[in-house]
């Protein structure tokens, strides 16, 4: 059950963070294609986010712990460790 509530929680900051970046937009298919799945631009009357709100988001989502490619990801400062912690915490992760 623990790990049920987490995975809500997650889902919620998720969300969160979707609407502190851009509340007035649909972003499921820029979510998976920021995740490496293309479903294509959206239909009209919905609007496609701009490159500046892709790299927001996918920035926020990332700091979340949502696998975001690197392509949506805002270089910060310490950009050389920006990639090498999260691998690394997959990794061990994945020997318990």
């Amino acid at each position: 059950m623990e790990k049920i509530n987490a995975l809500q929680l997650k889902t919620v900051e998720v969300i969160e963070r979707w609407i502190e970046v851009v509340p007035v937009l649909n972003v499921q298919k820029s979510i998976l294609k920021m995740t490496g799945i293309d479903f294509g631009p959206m239909r009209l009357p919905q609007q496609n986010l701009s490159h500046d709100q892709e790299m927001q988001l996918g920035t926020a989502l990332h700091g979340l712990g949502v696998n975001i490619t690197s392509e949506y990801i805002l270089p910060s400062e310490n950009a050389e460790n920006d990639f090498i912690v999260p691998h690394m915490l997959d990794y061990f992760a994945g020997l318990q």
